[in-house]
């Protein structure tokens, strides 16, 4: 297992720096049992193919995870409709945006208080990269009659979320259910709930 995860991260990280396709877009080309050999999971209520690594060792040792990611191919009637790659690798984030500026495509920042996103179209794609702080200290703290002691660490990183639109619809009970769901709440007159619902 740790072969095929290996294998897999130097396909998605390392590789993606001298290829000339739209990084992570070779998931979408994989067939089930591809992804399955590569340790995905099928959840079925949703439609989606999961695979996710957790840096334990970050947390335990108090150092800032540079490691763990999540990617989740979801699927529709017409194939693939989305992939979305969650991972704190900086270097990851820095191959996706060499890969932008090497191949002369015009994209869109946009900065808010807390996120800086990315948009582009690439090979038919529709795609948005964020990156977002984390913000994280660990204080210890020991004290007796005489004395007090207190040290903050910083364990603070960035996260990063990219995705990719092929503009598929996604399909699966669960999304059908949602659609009833949020179509009924149309329906009912009840206030939105948000202000963007106003927009």
């Amino acid at each position: 297992m740790k072969k095929s995860l290996l294998s897999l991260l130097l396909f998605l990280f390392a590789g993606q720096s001298f290829a000339q396709d739209l990084p992570f877009s070779r998931l979408l080309d994989m067939t089930a049992q591809e992804l399955i050999r590569q340790n995905f999971t099928y959840k079925f209520n949703k439609n989606r193919y999961v695979l996710s690594k957790t840096d334990v060792w970050a947390g335990l040792l108090e150092v800032a995870d540079t490691r763990s990611y999540s990617i989740i191919l979801q699927y529709g009637d017409a194939g693939p409709a989305w992939l979305k790659v969650s991972f704190t690798s900086p270097r990851a984030y820095h191959n996706i945006m060499e890969y932008v500026l090497d191949s002369g495509i015009e994209y869109r920042e946009t900065v808010s208080e807390r996120q800086v996103k990315v948009t582009f179209e690439a090979d038919g794609y529709s795609v948005e990269l964020y990156r977002e702080p984390v913000n994280r200290y660990k204080t210890y703290t020991a004290s007796s009659d005489n004395w007090a002691y207190s040290r903050t660490r910083d364990i603070s990183h960035e996260e990063f979320t990219y995705v990719v639109r092929t503009g598929n619809a996604a399909t699966s009970k669960w999304h059908t259910k949602r659609a009833k769901k949020q179509e009924r709440r149309r329906n009912s007159g009840r206030k939105a709930r948000s202000i963007t619902e106003y927009m």
